[in-house]
């Protein structure tokens, strides 16, 4: 995480959030893009390939999409109503709790709406596969038979 971060340590304070942030995305592809080409640490690659980090990424785009509201509710029904606590006792409430329940949540909406999807698009991907051999074969049987078209006669 460090060296993700460090774009935000070098670049000047004064620039606007949008472009910090559009350098740090382009540092983390970089990153990205060096660890999948088997050029990065391989201390690094070891440790994403981790059973519980891999089990992570299978649901990664639903807790991208559920952290922030699941992470605002934390914040509104835990952390709130405990009244003033020390900055902290909150970071560490919403980190525990906060994380758990993200973790909860993205799982539940991956199960609920991400894996059918991608059944239902599975099945599409196939189901034109087999439809495209299927027009190839009739189209090789009318050009076997004489026909230019399959569809005719």
């Amino acid at each position: 995480m460090a060296a993700i971060s460090l774009p935000h340590k070098c670049l000047p304070v004064d620039l606007p959030l949008q472009v910090r942030s559009l350098f740090v995305g382009a540092w983390a592809a970089a990153w990205l893009a060096v660890l999948r080409s088997d050029a990065g640490p391989a201390f690094l690659r070891h440790l994403l390939s981790r059973p519980p980090l891999t089990w992570l990424g299978q649901f990664g785009y639903s807790l991208y999409l559920v952290h922030a509201p699941i992470l605002q509710l934390v914040y509104l029904f835990v952390v709130l109503p405990l009244g003033p606590v020390g900055s902290g006792t909150a970071i560490l409430l919403m980190l525990g709790v906060g994380t758990a329940a993200s973790i909860l949540g993205a799982y539940g909406f991956y199960l609920a709406f991400e894996r059918p999807f991608h059944q239902v698009s599975r099945n599409t991907a196939l189901w034109h596969r087999v439809h495209l051999v299927a027009r190839t074969i009739r189209g090789a049987d009318a050009l076997a038979a004489g026909r230019s078209r399959p569809d005719v006669g």
